[in-house]
């Protein structure tokens, strides 16, 4: 019951004031939370691998979305040669509690580095504990600002990501733009553009739409920013879900010194009423 009226909550929630939405967030989280030790058990007894808590895979998504886009992940690492190598440095932009450093786990070489990073708390945690001792994995707790970890942290806009000038083989973003305005967006990729080598790519998901459009035209993003560039799910929390439309988040691509190598769709056109599954994108760096 607590997560159906949590999960109406989200639905309507673009017209609810923000603290019925942070309360019924937090009611779902403490319904996660009591439940984990049965679905770790049940894990357990069906020989299944281990996962994060069911909490915490809750907080980063969708439970069934955990693992179920991995696949489409390492096939796309795989098609531009970025992945099965030892010699790589892979820098995961807001990690969570390890998806994809689970789904790497058995593919990096013994002299490759993984390098984490997050706004949330528990998931560095349970990730600094769930890879301890594996030298080729770091997790770092990125201390800026955000509805999802600490509100009084640094501003998005100045932060530096945890890795040296040219530094990063691959830069990974799974679902990282689905929830930063535009300004920050900017300034994410931006570092992007300085973390990653001359030869380096880039790979992040985003949720993009055709055209700028009208309210009815992008049904799952109903309320606009001030630019018809963006949108957001959510009327009273901007940043639980934003969707820019392709043209101005290229903009944004060319501005940060970056090129698109390869789109491949998943929410693009935008038509659709249902968040179907978010847009891969390739990019690289401008000579």
């Amino acid at each position: 019951m607590v997560i159906y009226v949590a999960g109406l909550l989200h639905r309507v929630g673009a017209g609810l004031p923000g603290f019925l939405v942070e309360s019924a967030r937090s009611a779902r989280t403490a319904f996660y939370k009591l439940v984990s030790p049965l679905d770790a058990w049940n894990r357990r007894r069906r020989g299944e691998g281990t996962l994060p808590p069911l909490w915490l895979r809750r907080h980063a998504g969708r439970v069934a979305d955990f693992e179920r886009p991995n696949a489409a992940w390492v096939s796309m690492l795989q098609t531009h040669g970025a992945i099965d190598r030892d010699d790589l440095t892979y820098l995961d932009v807001g990690c969570g509690p390890g998806a994809l450093a689970l789904a790497l786990r058995s593919r990096l070489g013994p002299r490759s580095r993984y390098v984490g990073f997050d706004v949330h708390e528990p998931s560095i945690r349970w990730c600094s504990h769930a890879f301890g001792g594996d030298r080729r994995f770091e997790f770092e707790l990125a201390g800026v600002a955000s509805p999802y970890g600490n509100p009084a942290g640094e501003s998005a806009l100045t932060y530096r990501f945890p890795l040296g000038d040219a530094e990063a083989s691959a830069v990974l973003a799974r679902s990282v733009f689905t929830h930063l305005l535009e300004p920050e967006a900017a300034h994410y990729l931006r570092e992007v553009r300085r973390v990653l080598a001359s030869d380096g790519l880039a790979f992040i998901s985003a949720f993009l739409f055709e055209g700028p459009g009208g309210r009815d035209e992008v049904p799952a993003f109903p309320f606009p920013n001030r630019t018809s560039h963006v949108r957001w799910r959510v009327g009273a929390r901007p940043h639980a879900g934003v969707a820019y439309s392709r043209e101005g988040f290229f903009d944004l691509v060319r501005a940060g010194n970056l090129r698109v190598l390869e789109l491949r769709p998943g929410f693009l056109p935008g038509r659709s009423p249902q968040l179907t599954g978010q847009d891969l994108i390739v990019l690289s760096p401008f000579a």
